[in-house]
């Protein structure tokens, strides 16, 4: 796996779209932690979705990051990426999948955009 989430999705596809370079840091420090599974959607060889799910006990589970190279969104990979976590901790036994997020009190353009996933 590339080093970090920059590597695996391109500059342009982290700071710039999330707007906050210690989030991107932390997600590199968690893509690192053996805690972590690591999910990513290729299209053409080309890296366009990556998620980092965190289990938290047996039963329970959370996405820590889910993110869509913007060229992709609406194509459905995000919900592919949710599914495929998803199917799989189920198949391991895990019964809860715990969504933490900000509304829209957080006031990000870029980050107001994920909202429209959910």
């Amino acid at each position: 796996m590339p080093s970090s989430i920059e590597e695996e999705m391109g500059p342009s596809k982290s700071k710039n779209h999330i707007g906050d370079p210690g989030a991107i840091d932390n997600y590199e420090t968690a893509a690192a932690d053996s805690e972590f599974v690591s999910v990513v959607a290729v299209d053409s060889g080309k890296v366009i979705g990556i998620s980092l799910t965190r289990r938290h006990f047996h039963e329970s589970a959370e996405p820590h990051l889910i993110a869509v190279d913007p060229i992709a969104r609406g194509r459905g990979i995000g919900r592919a990426l949710i599914d495929h976590v998803a199917a799989d901790l189920r198949n391991d036994g895990c019964m809860l999948l715990s969504v933490h997020t900000v509304g829209p009190s957080f006031e990000n353009e870029p980050y107001a955009h994920t909202r429209a996933f959910y």
